[in-house]
């Protein structure tokens, strides 16, 4: 099987990509941008394709990604951090966040890849962000819709 990194991508030059992201736990999120914007030009796409959209919360996400699945873009990445705190809103976000984005996917047929870290607190959370290769969420998205766009 061929590695991401060896996929090419017809019409490189032509691809457009969203990036959602949440403004929540903006720090955190910040490096997952980051890493998807350094894996994109890893493999020739640079920053003037990848489009930013900013979202309140994760919960605000599927319904961006809806409006713009009619709109020029090639893919969307949705990047997001969430954590246990003192609220239950972790346990609910996170599943309902995914269900509706695979709704979206699937109801759309816009190719939609997901970096989003979860954990139980925030350290778990801060070591998430650091991680390297394919423990990293923004670069395994990143290179999700690479390999989605490769086909």
């Amino acid at each position: 099987m061929t590695s991401p990194s060896q996929k090419t991508i017809p019409n490189v030059a032509a691809v457009k990509i969203a990036i959602i992201a949440a403004q929540e736990n903006r720090r955190y999120v910040d490096t997952l941008v980051r890493t998807v914007v350094q894996t994109c030009a890893e493999h020739q796409i640079d920053e003037e394709q990848l489009y930013m959209m900013w979202v309140p919360t994760l919960f605000h996400a599927p319904l961006v990604a809806k409006s713009i699945a009619s709109q020029d873009f090639d893919g969307v990445i949705v990047l997001g951090v969430t954590f246990k705190d003192a609220t239950d809103r972790y346990y609910m976000e996170g599943p309902e966040v995914y269900r509706a984005l695979m709704d979206v996917m699937m109801d759309t047929g816009m190719l939609l890849s997901i970096g989003i870290v979860g954990g139980e607190d925030l350290s778990a959370v801060k070591r998430a962000v650091r991680a390297t290769g394919e423990k990293n969420r923004g670069i395994c998205a990143a290179r999700d819709m690479i390999e989605l766009l490769a086909k």
